[in-house]
Order: C-alpha cells, then structure tokens, then sequence
C-alpha cells in the first residue's frame, strides 16, 4: 500500500527525504530495505544484499517516489510542483477573460496581436503573438476543419486519445516585458500545470472549451478601457492555408507541376 503525501507537499521535503533514505543504506540501518526493496533490481534480494549493494541519490529518489506510489521521482515532482502552484494560485484573484479578436495591427500584415477582454467586455487586454498562433486561434473560433492537423489540433487529438483535457489557461504575470503563462491538464484523476507561452496556451484552450484567466493585478496594470487605444487599426484574421505549393520537377516533357505540402 504506497505511502500518502501530506496535503500540502513540499519539494524539498521530499528532496531530504531522499537524503535520509540514501544516509540510512549507508548506515546499514535495516529500515531503509522496506523501501528500497521496491526497486527492481532488488526484487528478491535479502537484506543483507541490499545493505551490501552500492545506491546513488537517484536511486534513492526513485525508491521514494515507488514508495508514494508514483512511476518515477520526475511524476512525483511534476505532481508536487502542480499542487503547490495551484496552491499560490488560490491565494491570487484572477479574473475571467474571453478572446475579442485575433488582428494584424499593420497594412503589411506583419504583426499580429491577440486581444482578450473581460466578461463585461469593459477591458481589453493585448498580446502580441507570432502569426501561425494567431492564425491557429483565428481557425478554431471560425470553425475551419483544416485538411491535415495543424500542431494545435495535434495536441488536442494526442490529449483525448491519451483521456485528459485541457483545464484551463491563465496569465500569471510578467517578467521582462513578457507574459507569463501556464497551461493546466487534467488526466487520470490528476493535474499538472505547465509552463506555456500564453498564444499556445490559449490556442489550446479554446480547442477544450476551457476558462481563460488573467491574474487581477496584472489585468488592472496592463489593459485598457478602449479597445481603440491598442493599436491604430486593427484588421481581423481570417484563416486561411498559409502553405506555398511547392514546384516538383517532372522527369517527363510535361514540365513542372505543383502540390501541395502535406
């Protein structure tokens, strides 16, 4: 029966934990084989082999995790990392934010920008992102069904077919003029929350239906109350298939002759 964490994990508790699992095999002290036994090179050992045999700190990591009843110590540490971020992120307000418009901000339609904005529609909140997240975004609020799975379909797909969903997006922060943001999973009755760019995340989260959240002060710091004030003009994307066809020499005297990329 594997071991229960505390409510409240802690990585570097954990992390000590391993230390002092590694101290007592050193110390030869026999309480130390209950868990190191669950490795599978020590399956069937007596004591006295396991206290003979040599272990490293990873070892001892990955003992503990089998000990908590996670497949290595890296799941118990994503796990461990996931609840305490959601943790820090009960005791920050955040606020619920929908997509206004995907847009290119220029006449040469080499910049684009995503505006999100509140419920009430009353702030707005931009983002400049790269043209194919904007253009990922655009195809799946218009509903286009592209002919080959773009990346962000890719991912949606390999997520139902693994059974999670996507949870959520939301924007934590900046840092270097750049926003932070992170993208919660939710599989196999548990979470884990990934460092994202907020265009992916968002690309993403729409594709699940999932809640878009801002943290408050960031939303408060950097949004406006006009979404005129974001740029001069602002031009909707509409997707289309960006990809060149690509010109295939023929071998015969019919010259050359185009497809499409898959």
């Amino acid at each position: 029966m594997p071991k229960s964490l505390p409510t409240k994990p802690n990585l570097e508790h954990l992390k000590n934990e391993a230390k002092a699992l590694l101290k007592s095999h050193k110390d030869r002290d026999p309480s130390a084989c209950n868990t190191l036994k669950l490795l599978r090179r020590f399956s069937g050992a007596s004591e006295s082999e396991i206290m003979g045999a040599g272990i490293s700190l990873q070892e001892a990591q990955f003992a503990l995790a089998l000990d908590y009843g996670y497949k290595s110590w890296n799941e118990l540490r994503r796990h461990v990392m996931s609840v305490t971020a959601k943790t820090k992120a009960a005791d920050v307000e955040m606020v619920e934010m929908k997509v206004k418009k995907v847009a290119y901000t220029d006449k040469d339609k080499k910049v684009t920008i995503l505006i999100l904005c509140d419920q009430e529609e009353k702030r707005f909140l931009p983002i400049y992102i790269g043209e194919n997240e904007a253009l990922a975004i655009a195809a799946e609020l218009q509903g286009v069904v592209t002919p080959r799975p773009i990346t962000h379909d890719l991912f949606r797909e390999a997520v139902d077919a693994l059974g999670g969903e996507v949870c959520g997006a939301a924007i934590t922060g900046l840092k270097d003029r750049m926003y932070i943001a992170t993208l919660l999973i939710r599989n196999d009755g548990r979470e884990v929350e990934l460092d994202a760019r907020p265009s992916d995340a968002i690309a993403l989260a729409v594709r699940f239906s999932a809640p878009i959240r801002v943290d408050k002060k960031t939303f408060q710091d950097v949004s406006v109350d006009d979404e005129s004030k974001v740029a001069p003009t602002l031009e909707p994307i509409v997707y289309r298939d960006q990809r060149p066809a690509i010109r295939i020499e023929s071998p015969g005297d019919e010259g050359p002759s185009v497809a499409q990329p898959e």
